[in-house]
């Protein structure tokens, strides 16, 4: 496999997405909606992986998680947004957090 940057295979996303009419602003709830669907069988395949970590079922954790990307690429679009501004956002809401990891969770002052 040709190894691709993360922004590279994004926009392989974008013109796909381009390529089946997916990408709108009128389709953004049904982008969304798909988000949702992506989430819950990732969720799924998870606990399967986690539950029973083999070869067939990473592969399957991988695809489910790949799939959400797919979904967010694809809602962000849809907006005109770029997916690295929002994550550029949500650190900076992040970064001066304090409190402390609990059980593997952080965990918010």
């Amino acid at each position: 496999m040709t190894q691709q940057t993360f922004e590279q295979t994004a926009n392989l996303v974008k013109e796909w997405g381009k390529s089946k009419n997916l990408i709108h602003p009128g389709n953004m709830q049904r982008q969304f909606d798909k988000f949702q669907e992506e989430v819950a069988e990732l969720k799924e395949a998870f606990y399967i992986y986690i539950h029973n970590a083999d070869d067939q079922n990473y592969m399957n954790f991988l695809l489910e998680l790949g799939d959400v990307l797919v979904t967010m690429i694809l809602l962000a679009e849809c907006d005109d947004t770029e997916l690295g501004d929002a994550l550029l956002a949500a650190y900076g809401k992040i970064k001066n957090r304090t409190g402390k990891t609990i059980a593997g969770q952080f965990i918010k002052d």
